[in-house]
């Protein structure tokens, strides 16, 4: 079927709807029978969607957000022979942890740039192009990430870890926004959660791979760093190949409606003219966008009427980044050593916090679902504070048992003398 017929389908579909019995009374017409045939369910292709959005994007950017964790002595170790072999420079303990830092959160920049673009590449190249994108990216870190131990470079590792989080902020970005358009309404909320979901599953990924007994050791963690990449390889082959783009942006933003209603009926493996509903709520909303002016950054600042949202949409996002949860992500198995569990025991304390996340992000649709979202976020927000002040008691008694141990060892070396 070509374009032409595609349009004059959805025509045809639209004025069967208008048509009036001999009553006077609007007809029943067969393409509105959107509830009686229900579209709302998993079909074969919004399921692969899933998984290859969760898989093959948002869990390499949490793979990358854990993997940084549980080998870091390997990674520092290496980052002080690259400068004195190169730079003839010996770093004091002070400036490789400040290296170090760098290394970590040059990740954040990346995420961040991502984030930022993300809006007009999805524009500009589609949901499908831009996710695409997102996974060359993904790829091309992990191939720096191959070279950084056979070049001794940390300059090729600071770039690996700009790009990837680059793709990264893409995926964190474009999952949410090509899942929910792709999804038929009662689905958009379990949809929603693939985001979280496969970021905390990729985090107890890379903690996993940092284990000694996997990965973690000074001949691989070159190859650690980079083995999130197959998933993005078969991500990247299955967006350009089998992936529907959205119908929404075919629709509204790029004005192809016969490919967005051919596009729409595949998702929902179901006769064109039994998705009226949908069809109509398209139209609805291209009709609004036709008849307003074009939103952008400068114009959301300005209006009054969205300023109350956007205002509590930085809040949460400002309360979650300062929720502590990065703090775990990159120094969980620094503050276990420091509690005198040793190595084996810290790296294993640390799986068991992304266990722990990923249990989170699993049940939190249930959880979504049986109470109102004020709530949960209320919890959420209880349960986050009693946890920091827990962990913040808990370093200071590391911290002042550590002053103590010290002062009790300086003590004994001087009745010794």
């Amino acid at each position: 079927m070509d374009e032409n017929q595609e349009t004059d389908v959805s025509a045809l579909c639209l004025d069967v709807s208008r048509v009036k019995s001999l009553a006077g009374e609007p007809r029943k017409s067969e393409c509105n029978n959107a509830h009686d045939a229900d579209s709302g369910g998993w079909t074969p292709l919004l399921v692969l969607g899933g998984a290859t959005c969760c898989l093959g994007s948002t869990l390499p950017a949490g793979y990358n957000l854990g993997v940084m964790n549980n080998p870091a002595h390997l990674m520092q170790s290496f980052c002080n022979d690259s400068i004195r072999e190169r730079y003839n420079v010996q770093l004091s303990s002070h400036e490789l942890q400040v290296l170090w830092s760098v290394i970590v959160s040059v990740f954040l920049i990346g995420g961040v740039s991502g984030s930022l673009i993300a809006s007009w590449l999805s524009d500009r190249f589609g949901r499908k192009g831009a996710l695409s994108i997102g996974n060359v990216c993904g790829i091309v870190g992990a191939v720096l990430f191959i070279f950084v131990r056979t070049m001794n470079s940390i300059e090729l590792f600071l770039l690996g870890r700009v790009i990837v989080g680059l793709s990264g902020g893409l995926a964190t970005s474009l999952v949410p926004m090509y899942m929910t358009e792709i999804a038929p309404l009662k689905l958009r909320g379990a949809v929603g959660v693939l985001c979280q979901l496969g970021i905390t599953c990729g985090v107890l990924m890379g903690q996993i791979a940092g284990l000694e007994t996997v990965l973690g050791t000074p001949e691989s963690w070159h190859i650690m760093l980079a083995s999130f990449s197959p998933l993005c390889l078969a991500a990247l082959l299955l967006t350009v190949l089998t992936l529907p783009e959205s119908p929404k942006y075919l629709y509204i933003i790029r004005g192809e409606q016969g490919k967005a209603l051919k596009e729409l009926s595949r998702l929902r493996n179901m006769d064109i003219m039994l998705l009226q509903n949908e069809i109509t709520s398209l139209q609805q909303e291209l009709a609004t966008r036709s008849a307003s002016e074009t939103w952008s950054i400068k114009r959301v600042l300005r209006e009054p009427t969205v300023r109350l949202a956007l205002f509590l949409v930085c809040l949460l996002q400002f309360g979650q980044q300062l929720s502590g949860i990065n703090a775990v992500f990159y120094y969980s198995n620094t503050i276990f050593l420091s509690a005198g569990l040793g190595i084996a025991g810290a790296q294993y304390a640390t799986i068991a916090t992304g266990v722990a996340n990923m249990g989170m992000a699993m049940i939190s649709v249930l959880v979504m679902s049986l109470f109102s979202r004020r709530k949960v976020l209320f919890l959420s927000c209880y349960l986050c504070i009693g946890c920091l002040l827990f962990l913040k008691l808990s370093i200071a008694l590391i911290n002042s048992q550590f002053e103590v141990t010290v002062s009790t060892d300086e003590e004994t070396c001087q009745v010794i003398k």
